[in-house]
């Protein structure tokens, strides 16, 4: 009766207090991985893995940045040309060391080669239909029903006028957005810059600009995906 969509199981409140003290009651502590892929899994634990990373990654980059940021108050000649230099090569070293650290991961999880099946959204408009495209007619194999319908090149035609010709220019005009809005934004900090307060100032601005539109930008994408209809979360 298509009464019941998704299932899963219940807390285990014994383990996740155990989690609660080894992990999340301690504020310096190494994340126990094993214990997070035992209980949630390997998506999970590989999630937590990278943010775990990452985190003690940024901590050198804050380092740098206060530092820099310090020089420039002092009026350090090129130190934002050293700065853009090493936040560049601190990009490049840490996905190469992640890309080594994600491996190590995946061969002790057993991970390697592994696809999970992906199933139907909830969300998902449609049901899923066994059978063929014959000039121009869907024949159904389970009813042998013949019914009127698009193939899948046309299918696959009107998808990519919806992507290109719908979402391309709405995410084109959105890109323009964001330009218009740093550059409105540079020239407000070199009015001001002979101010202190004109580049905290214009720093301030940016702050609020980016909280705003990334509000905008999140509502505006996930209007624009839902309306795709993706059959998979993957997809989607």
């Amino acid at each position: 009766y298509n009464i019941v969509q998704k299932f899963f199981p219940i807390h285990d409140q014994n383990v996740v207090q155990e989690l609660l003290n080894e992990w999340c009651y301690k504020i310096v502590k190494i994340q126990p991985l094993e214990s997070i892929r035992n209980y949630f899994g390997e998506k999970i634990g590989m999630y937590f893995a990278w943010l775990g990373y990452y985190t003690i990654w940024l901590s050198f980059a804050s380092v740098a940045g206060i530092v820099a940021t310090l020089l420039q108050l002092l009026e350090f000649p090129g130190i934002s040309v050293f700065f853009s230099l090493f936040i560049s090569l601190w990009a490049c070293m840490f996905l190469h060391f992640w890309r080594r650290k994600s491996h190590l991961l995946s061969t002790a999880w057993g991970m390697h080669n592994y696809s999970p099946e992906d199933q139907t959204r909830p969300e998902y408009i449609g049901k899923p239909k066994i059978g063929v495209f014959w000039k121009g007619e869907f024949i159904n194999f389970q009813t042998k029903d013949k019914t009127r319908s698009l193939s899948k090149m046309k299918k696959k035609i009107r998808k990519l006028f919806v992507k290109f010709g719908i979402n391309a220019p709405v995410i084109l005009f959105m890109i323009v957005v964001v330009l218009a809005a740093n550059l409105g934004i540079l020239v407000y900090t070199l009015a001001f810059s002979f101010s202190l307060w004109g580049p905290i100032t214009g720093g301030l601005i940016n702050g609020i600009v980016i909280l705003i539109l990334e509000k905008i930008f999140r509502v505006i994408a996930v209007t624009l995906n839902n309306w795709e209809n993706h059959r998979t979360e993957s997809k989607y």
